[in-house]
């Protein structure tokens, strides 16, 4: 702790002492940094006049970086975490400031919100589409709530697309490449102008790949006797979206679209750490062993099951501005998205060496959702333009099932003629339903001193039908797990089912002063405060798993300060954020075993830093560091933040020159992750060898020449051919499943622009 704090130190001084050194340090020529600008705070906005920590990246910046889903944010955003789900690499989970929720339930919310054309996400299965056509993404850190959607207690990630141009001809791009693995990337866009005030755009990807992990599938008997091999954390994914512009009158504006994804893989291999082969005693069951094919290869490991993972959806949207005066503008935002999605996958595996037993334990995880939201917003300016507000409404309403069904077997070999066999399976149908009302305002004192406040009350509604049960027995009838006489619980012996209902009332707010000291130079204080609310346990079976979880609370005190000095050829962004979080949600274990609740965990402190700092030593390089730091202290000493590195960081360097007709461009990138916690549970994780994912270095690296409308890459990715993990969970003792990083990968592409 002393040393992190001692290198916090260094950190920040060194970018304010970067800041003060003369202009001479750097060649200085008329060009700089470009400016960037954000939408934050739903006005086009100077990033550098903005009091928001937000990381930003535009179509280009993800071309270049190899962005191609939400995955690859993480790299190059001071404390942003991006996780796949378990057994599933279509869905995400997202970490970000220290706020994070392990689990994907219907029944739970995530603390960070992604929203699509300003349309909220819900569901993580949706959220890992191909980022095709996307003219930028920001990634809002802190809590969210009194401008727009959904209110998220960690942040946001808005993903915005292009929108179809009836003033731009007929026009488009189009890019392939082809990589190891079998690696093919087919995707383009098209911009279609029908008249003067209409306009089609439709943008498509292909993406895919063979798997990276070997699963060698064998016998479920004790004899190991391979049968099959299935290759996963490969990739088959497709996306379309079609959109249209219309401008219906001078002062009216439309925009429709509509979008499609799916992506069919045999699903993210799951590694136990413990070893991929069973051992010891039935009774005990404390050892385990690593195959010859895990001990050969780290890309490799043995299974009984074939994982899968399936994931489909689609949605439509549409958004309607009307400007009504100069000075005051309404709009509309509507949505309906449907998801639906099914993995299967295996969590331990393997058989005893010594020819007693084979333990098993596979898990489904089938979930179909579906959602409908509108919002409305009323922006206006006031006292000569002094005023920026915004008044909205929100209403957002969901519904589905989500299941978790597992099966266990320990079978000896049938000259003892004993088998023992459970199976649980856990149902819910699920409603949700969020409304609310929120207002903000900015007021320019002068043009220097701003400040500005937001609002907003939010009632959530969760109810929820589940049907719980265990088998214990070979072929024996599902019991039901729910207990006899309490509320919402009916178990008759022939109906078993749990159906609570639960509201939620809030209020999240907002408050920031900022000042303007120079032109290059800009300061801000925020304080803000948003609610998660609670909710239903899916995966409850008995008086201490199913009670409801509570609403937890985030409250920010955020410090920040930006500046772009040395004639615009330096840019750094600086902020430091204390959180205050109460009545923590996070899915935990309990003591029984069996399966998974959320609880709320009490309350936590967080402490952290964020450094972005950007720099043009010559009009040919361009570089880019960043640096996150986030301490976590449960008042609870045995609680630790789970996926939570203590830091993380990047950098890269870009140097393009001119050649022939057209010009070369030679990028490098790095990104660190701290360690990572497997666990909320302190002592597991200091007292166990796997309770810590280690820290990993990666390199990835472009060379990309550019002629006229063409551009012809080559990349490589992991070029030191790390092995490393991803994440990790604690499951119950012997079970620890990890996920497997991508090794080294590389390939070429071809890009035509003709817009």
């Amino acid at each position: 702790m002393i040393r992190n704090a001692r290198l916090l130190r260094h950190c920040v001084s060194s970018a304010l002492l970067w800041m003060a050194v003369e202009p001479c340090v750097l060649a200085q020529t008329s060009s700089g940094l470009e400016e960037i600008t954000v939408t934050a705070r739903r006005r086009v906005e100077n990033l550098q006049t903005t009091p928001v920590a937000v990381t930003v990246f535009n179509e280009e910046e993800l071309t270049q970086r190899g962005i191609n889903t939400v995955y690859g944010l993480a790299s190059s955003t001071p404390n942003l975490g991006v996780f796949s789900t378990v057994g599933n690499p279509s869905a995400v989970v997202l970490n970000l400031r220290g706020q994070f929720q392990s689990d994907n339930l219907i029944t739970l919310d995530p603390s960070v919100g992604v929203y699509l054309d300003d349309v909220y996400l819900a569901r993580s299965y949706g959220i890992a589409l191909d980022m095709v056509d996307i003219a930028d993404v920001e990634v809002l850190k802190g809590p969210q709530g009194t401008l727009y959607g959904r209110n998220t207690t960690g942040g946001a990630i808005r993903m915005t697309s292009r929108k179809a141009d009836p003033s731009a001809g007929l026009g488009g791009n189009f890019r392939v490449g082809y990589g190891d693995y079998d690696a093919i990337l087919v995707q383009g866009a098209v911009n279609l102008p029908v008249s003067d005030s209409l306009a089609f755009r439709y943008a498509g990807s292909f993406n895919q790949h063979d798997g990276y992990v070997k699963q060698v599938i064998v016998n479920q008997d004790a004899t190991l006797t391979p049968t099959d091999t299935n290759h996963q954390n490969d990739r088959d994914s497709q996306y379309h979206r079609l959109s249209v512009t219309w401008e219906a009158a001078d002062d009216v504006s439309v925009w429709l679209t509509g979008d499609w994804y799916r992506n069919n893989t045999n699903g993210g291999a799951l590694v136990n750490r413990g070893g991929d082969v069973m051992g010891g005693s039935f009774a005990t069951l404390l050892t385990a062993t690593e195959s010859a094919c895990r001990q050969d290869d780290f890309y490799c490991y043995v299974s009984d099951i074939k994982g899968t993972a399936e994931s489909e959806g689609w949605g439509v949207a549409g958004t309607a501005e009307w400007r009504i005066s100069d000075t005051l503008t309404s709009k509309i935002i509507t949505s309906y998205r449907k998801n639906d999605s099914d993995q299967h996958f295996n969590t331990d595996g393997g058989a005893s060496p010594n020819g007693l037993f084979v333990l098993y334990f596979d898990t489904t995880q089938p979930q179909s959702a579906h959602q409908f939201s509108t919002e409305l917003q009323l922006l206006g300016e006031a006292f000569d333009k002094k005023l920026d507000w915004l008044l909205g409404a929100y209403y957002f309403e969901e519904s589905g099932d989500d299941e978790t069904g597992g099966l266990g077997n320990f079978r000896f070999v049938p000259q003892l003629g004993r088998v023992a066999r459970f199976a649980r399976t856990f149902i819910a149908d699920a409603d949700n339903k969020s409304i609310s009302l929120f207002a903000h305002g900015a007021y320019h004192f002068t043009d220097q001193l701003s400040v500005s406040a937001g609002l907003r009350a939010t009632r959530d509604t969760k109810e929820m039908s589940a049907h719980n049960t265990l088998a214990t027995t070979p072929d024996g009838p599902e019991v039901c797990v729910y207990p006899v006489g309490l509320p919402d619980v009916v178990n008759n012996g022939t109906e078993c089912t749990f159906s609570p209902s639960d509201d939620f009332s809030f209020i999240s707010w907002q408050a920031s002063i900022d000042y303007q000291f120079t032109d290059s130079m800009f300061t801000y204080l925020k304080a803000a405060n948003s609610s998660r609310s609670g909710g239903q346990q899916l995966r409850g079976q008995n008086a201490a798993t199913i009670v409801p979880f509570d609403e937890e609370t985030a409250t920010d005190i955020e410090l920040g300060f930006k500046a772009d000095l040395l004639s615009g050829r330096l840019r750094t962004n600086l902020a430091y954020f204390h959180t205050f979080y109460t009545d923590t949600q996070q899915t935990t274990i309990p003591p029984s075993g069996g399966t998974t609740y959320v609880a709320n965990l009490g309350d936590a402190e967080i402490d952290g830093v964020e450094l972005e700092v950007s720099a043009l030593p010559v009009d040919q390089l361009t570089l880019h560091a960043t640096v996150g730091y986030v301490d976590v202290k449960y008042d609870d000493d045995n609680v630790i933040a789970q996926r939570t590195p203590d830091w993380n960081a990047s950098a890269s360097a870009v140097f393009e020159h001119a050649a022939g007709p057209g010009n070369m461009a030679y990028r490098v990138d790095y990104s660190y992750r701290d360690k990572l916690a497997v666990s909320t549970d302190r002592t597991f994780v200091r007292s166990s060898p796997y309770g810590y994912v280690p820290s990993v270095n990666l390199v990835n690296a472009r060379i990309s020449y550019t002629f006229d409308k063409y551009e012809i890459a080559a990349w490589g990715k992991n070029l030191a051919d790390k092995e490393y993990y991803t994440g990790g969970i604690n499951i119950a003792g012997l079970m620890q499943p990890w996920i497997i990083g991508d090794p080294r990968t590389y390939g070429v592409e071809f890009a035509m622009n003709f817009e």
